[in-house]
């Protein structure tokens, strides 16, 4: 892993001291030649655009260059250590937005946290972390956001995780037009681990709408969660939570 120490002053000695109980290692200090990010601070985002569902390039950074900010720790990270992050902007095309985040694919144990906020020193709105997939991707769908109005990411990791990083921000995908007497639409769909996905429908005629779930299992919602809403985003009413203790086998 790598360790970066900042606040130092040029010309003066330092000392490490190592503890390990573990196998023999190697050791090197070296220079941070990546520099300073701009958007090392919230009160400097980097500005990104809304891009159209499914068609993104990632605004790629050095958060191993980056340093721990003032603002308070994210909720969702549960254990101490140096937390490097990077701020990025954008503004909300939609009630819904997702936010994709590219980093190394090795983040086992730990890994990479975005979390949102409605300003440099306002509310937490969404905290996900850690995302660790081994594909070094995923896509966060963050509800509940009023289009026009301009929204702060927080892309962070701990000091010994910290790497690179991408992020980019689409539109949610379009919901499919179920044709009311029309042919039945199927699908399906197996999730990985850390895995967040979403469906949208919606009926184009004046009949009767049904969602049926043929055959699947999810596992209990502590560890997993499959939410149904009766609207847009997760403001409107919900229809349907798996239970917190079975595996729900339909």
């Amino acid at each position: 892993g790598t360790v970066q120490f900042s606040g130092l002053t040029y010309g003066a000695t330092y000392y490490l001291r190592l503890q390990s109980g573990e196998a023999p290692f190697t050791i090197c200090v070296t220079e941070n030649s990546a520099g300073a990010q701009v958007n090392d601070d919230c009160d400097q985002p980097t500005n990104l655009t809304v891009a159209p569902y499914g068609s993104c390039t990632p605004s790629l950074a050095s958060l191993a260059s980056a340093t721990p900010s003032a603002l308070a720790g994210p909720a969702c990270v549960n254990f101490g250590g140096s937390l490097l992050d990077l701020f990025y902007s954008f503004t909300a095309t939609g009630s819904a937005q997702i936010v994709h985040l590219t980093y190394p694919g090795d983040m086992v144990n730990t890994g990479y946290g975005v979390s949102l906020y409605d300003s440099c020193t306002g509310n937490a709105i969404s905290c996900n972390y850690p995302l660790n997939e081994p594909s070094g991707s995923s896509d966060v769908y963050i509800g509940g956001l009023t289009a026009g109005n301009s929204y702060l990411a927080r892309v962070y990791a701990l000091s010994f995780d910290a790497d690179s990083v991408g992020i980019c921000v689409t539109a949610a995908p379009p919901p499919t037009a179920i044709a009311c007497g029309g042919a039945t639409v199927h699908e399906s769909y197996c999730y990985p681990a850390n895995d967040v996905h979403q469906w949208a429908y919606h009926s184009s005629g004046s009949g009767a709408f049904s969602l049926t779930f043929t055959g699947g299992s999810i596992e209990s919602s502590d560890y997993d969660g499959l939410t149904i809403y009766d609207g847009t985003d997760a403001n409107a009413p919900g229809l349907y939570q798996n239970p917190v203790d079975p595996t729900d086998n339909t």
